[in-house]
């Protein structure tokens, strides 16, 4: 069992994250809860078989970043997954010099992304025996692959503007421009995890052998490859060889257009996941803006429009066709399905819930998803 504490000054986050799943069946086990930094430093001298810590970085008395500051014997402290708001990233950057491994967007955080977070640096800790040699506490090879590998996600997402290739290359992470991203899909149906560490491993000696090219995971079946544009489809070609000669497993490739810059990277992963859905990349990248901007009330036609660079009319028109629903339906669907899940899953109040998936009144809200569920919030959340 994986021991996890968690440090953060928001009692609603800290019981939100333990009401999300029934961890110990992932073999996570919460065993502690501190509301700044000196609770925190206190707890783990208490129990110092705490694995993980999720700590958040603005905290009152001490923040999280003056905790890891202070944390004694850091060759062998927890692991540290920092939870930061999105314009915080230079504390993150800070955080990450201090011996934190990864970092979780409070904007994004839900039940399946903090689990795919916890259960990455659970296989660390249990795969992977830190050498004594160590100086400096420097990062572990895996270790730094979890940091580029969250960092390359909020590339692909485009969640944090700050983010640039001087800094990716700072940390590690290095590529050449023109470049190709080619998604690839693992059709293997084992669950054995030794298939994702082969595929990483095979894949990042050929890209060594070739002095170009990195694979970077986004779930246990797929993931991107970085390949330069000049030889990619050699690469693609030798890369789906050596999986199939080490275990006869077969990978799907979807490949993307030129990236010339640093911000084409999110463009064109848009294309792939665009390619995938059966949607035009115009609905496609404003389904994925309204999922990601729903808890905001101010989120509207023309806001969406304006982001994927259409007119209000022509998305629209286009919104109904493909979606077969208007934008303002779809947009409510969207808020109601989360507070359904939020109603579900936690105890937090209606008019709590109400501000967190995008509205401003409770009366509103409430006949919103009673006219969409057929139940008053309070009524589906005793349902539940």
């Amino acid at each position: 069992m994986i021991n996890i504490l968690i440090v953060d000054d928001e009692p609603l986050v800290r019981a939100s994250i333990q009401s999300f799943l029934n961890w110990e069946e992932y073999g996570l086990s919460f065993i502690g809860e501190a509301s700044n930094g000196r609770e925190g430093l206190d707890f783990i001298k208490k129990y110092p078989q705490t694995d993980i810590i999720l700590l958040d970085i603005q905290m009152p008395i001490l923040s999280g970043i003056e905790m890891l500051e202070k944390m004694p014997n850091k060759k062998q402290m927890p692991k540290v997954l920092i939870l930061s708001a999105n314009d915080q990233y230079q504390n993150v950057r800070r955080a990450f010099q201090l011996g934190a491994i990864d970092y979780i967007l409070k904007s994004e955080m839900d039940e399946e992304n903090l689990l795919k977070h916890l259960q990455k640096t659970a296989e660390t800790i249990q795969n992977i025996e830190d050498s004594s040699s160590e100086k400096n506490n420097e990062l572990s090879q895996n270790e730094r692959r979890l940091i580029i590998d969250s960092l390359f996600e909020d590339i692909l997402f485009n969640r944090n503007k700050d983010l640039n290739k001087s800094l990716m290359e700072d940390l590690g992470f290095t590529f050449s421009l023109p470049c190709r991203l080619v998604q690839f899909d693992i059709r293997d149906q084992s669950e054995d995890p030794r298939v994702r560490q082969i595929i990483r491993l095979r894949g990042e000696d050929l890209f060594r052998q070739s002095d170009s090219g990195s694979i970077h995971y986004l779930s246990n079946r797929n993931g991107i490859l970085i390949l330069p544009s000049k030889g990619a489809e050699s690469l693609m070609n030798d890369f789906v060889s050596i999986i199939k000669d080490a275990m006869n497993i077969k990978v799907e490739l979807t490949q993307s257009g030129e990236c010339n810059n640093f911000s084409d990277i999110s463009e064109q992963f848009n294309y792939i996941q665009s390619l995938d859905s059966g949607l035009s990349r115009i609905i496609f990248r404003a389904k994925q803006y309204i999922k990601k901007n729903f808890a905001s009330p101010e989120l509207s036609l023309e806001e969406v429009s304006n982001y994927v660079e259409v007119s209000r009319t022509h998305l629209s028109a286009q919104f109904k066709k493909e979606a077969g629903m208007t934008f303002r339906d779809y947009l409510t669907n969207t808020r109601v399905d989360s507070a359904r899940k939020l109603l579900e899953e936690t105890n937090l109040r209606v008019y709590e819930i109400c501000e967190m998936v995008g509205y401003t009144n409770v009366e509103h809200f409430s006949r919103i998803f009673k006219k969409t569920t057929g139940y008053s919030p309070n009524r589906y959340h005793k349902k539940s």
